[in-house]
Protein backbone atom coordinates (compact mmCIF):
# COMPACT_ATOMS: atom_id res chain seq x y z
CA UNK A 1 0.00 0.00 0.00
CA UNK A 2 1.29 3.45 -0.90
CA UNK A 3 1.19 6.24 1.70
CA UNK A 4 1.72 9.92 0.94
CA UNK A 5 2.50 13.14 2.76
CA UNK A 6 2.53 16.73 1.56
CA UNK A 7 3.57 20.13 2.83
CA UNK A 8 3.79 23.64 1.45
CA UNK A 9 6.31 26.35 2.14
CA UNK A 10 5.09 29.87 1.36
CA UNK A 11 7.32 32.92 1.55
CA UNK A 12 5.24 36.06 1.93
CA UNK A 13 6.57 39.62 1.71
CA UNK A 14 5.78 41.78 4.71
CA UNK A 15 6.52 45.26 5.99
CA UNK A 16 8.44 45.06 9.27
CA UNK A 17 6.68 48.17 10.62
CA UNK A 18 3.22 47.08 9.55
CA UNK A 19 3.31 43.30 9.64
CA UNK A 20 -0.22 42.01 9.29
CA UNK A 21 -1.15 39.90 12.33
CA UNK A 22 -4.05 38.46 10.34
CA UNK A 23 -1.90 37.06 7.54
CA UNK A 24 -2.20 33.41 8.59
CA UNK A 25 -6.03 33.52 8.66
CA UNK A 26 -6.02 34.97 5.13
CA UNK A 27 -3.69 32.23 3.88
CA UNK A 28 -5.67 29.53 5.70
CA UNK A 29 -8.93 30.78 4.22
CA UNK A 30 -7.49 30.65 0.69
CA UNK A 31 -6.30 27.08 1.28
CA UNK A 32 -9.47 26.20 3.22
CA UNK A 33 -10.68 23.17 1.23
CA UNK A 34 -7.31 21.49 1.85
CA UNK A 35 -7.49 21.67 5.66
CA UNK A 36 -4.29 23.72 6.21
CA UNK A 37 -2.47 24.02 9.53
CA UNK A 38 0.86 25.51 10.55
CA UNK A 39 3.63 22.96 11.08
CA UNK A 40 5.73 25.60 12.87
CA UNK A 41 5.45 29.31 13.68
CA UNK A 42 6.15 31.65 10.74
CA UNK A 43 9.78 32.81 10.58
CA UNK A 44 11.73 35.37 8.62
CA UNK A 45 13.73 33.75 5.85
CA UNK A 46 17.42 34.67 5.70
CA UNK A 47 17.54 34.48 1.89
CA UNK A 48 14.55 36.82 1.65
CA UNK A 49 14.69 39.02 4.77
CA UNK A 50 11.54 40.88 3.76
CA UNK A 51 9.58 37.60 3.76
CA UNK A 52 7.96 35.41 6.38
CA UNK A 53 8.10 31.68 5.78
CA UNK A 54 4.99 29.62 6.45
CA UNK A 55 5.46 25.84 6.68
CA UNK A 56 2.01 24.36 6.13
CA UNK A 57 0.60 20.86 6.50
CA UNK A 58 -2.81 19.60 5.37
CA UNK A 59 -5.52 17.33 6.74
CA UNK A 60 -6.87 16.50 3.25
CA UNK A 61 -5.63 13.65 1.06
CA UNK A 62 -2.10 14.57 -0.13
CA UNK A 63 -2.83 13.59 -3.73
CA UNK A 64 -5.82 15.93 -3.81
CA UNK A 65 -3.85 18.76 -2.16
CA UNK A 66 -1.16 18.33 -4.87
CA UNK A 67 -3.82 19.10 -7.49
CA UNK A 68 -5.78 21.78 -5.62
CA UNK A 69 -2.87 23.97 -4.51
CA UNK A 70 -1.31 24.00 -7.98
CA UNK A 71 -4.71 24.86 -9.47
CA UNK A 72 -4.86 28.03 -7.33
CA UNK A 73 -2.23 29.55 -9.65
CA UNK A 74 -1.92 27.42 -12.78
CA UNK A 75 0.96 29.52 -14.15
CA UNK A 76 4.44 29.71 -12.66
CA UNK A 77 4.98 26.14 -11.41
CA UNK A 78 8.01 24.02 -12.22
CA UNK A 79 7.72 20.36 -11.23
CA UNK A 80 10.73 18.21 -10.37
CA UNK A 81 11.28 14.70 -9.09
CA UNK A 82 9.88 11.25 -9.69
CA UNK A 83 6.81 9.23 -8.70
CA UNK A 84 8.03 9.00 -5.07
CA UNK A 85 9.39 12.50 -4.39
CA UNK A 86 7.74 15.38 -6.22
CA UNK A 87 8.47 19.05 -5.76
CA UNK A 88 6.59 21.90 -7.41
CA UNK A 89 8.22 25.34 -7.12
CA UNK A 90 6.17 28.46 -7.82
CA UNK A 91 7.46 31.90 -8.73
CA UNK A 92 5.16 34.84 -9.45
CA UNK A 93 4.77 35.85 -13.05
CA UNK A 94 3.16 38.84 -14.70
CA UNK A 95 0.10 39.49 -12.59
CA UNK A 96 0.02 35.94 -11.17
CA UNK A 97 -0.71 35.41 -7.49
CA UNK A 98 -0.77 32.28 -5.34
CA UNK A 99 -3.05 32.40 -2.29
CA UNK A 100 -2.12 36.04 -1.51
CA UNK A 101 -0.75 38.93 -3.59
CA UNK A 102 2.39 39.13 -1.42
CA UNK A 103 3.48 35.50 -1.86
CA UNK A 104 6.94 35.68 -3.46
CA UNK A 105 7.88 32.00 -3.65
CA UNK A 106 6.37 28.63 -2.79
CA UNK A 107 7.34 24.99 -2.78
CA UNK A 108 4.87 22.12 -2.58
CA UNK A 109 6.43 18.75 -1.72
CA UNK A 110 4.66 15.42 -2.15
CA UNK A 111 6.31 12.26 -0.83
CA UNK A 112 5.01 8.76 -1.56
CA UNK A 113 6.25 5.60 0.16
CA UNK A 114 5.38 1.93 0.16
CA UNK A 115 3.76 1.18 3.51
CA UNK A 116 2.80 -1.91 5.42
Amino acid sequence: MMTASIHLQLYVRFDIDGMTPGLWPLLAESLGPCGPYLLSPPERYWKMPDCLGFHIGFTTDPELVWILVRALAPEGWQVFGDEFDLSAVWNPGAGAALVHADVRWAELQLTRREGA
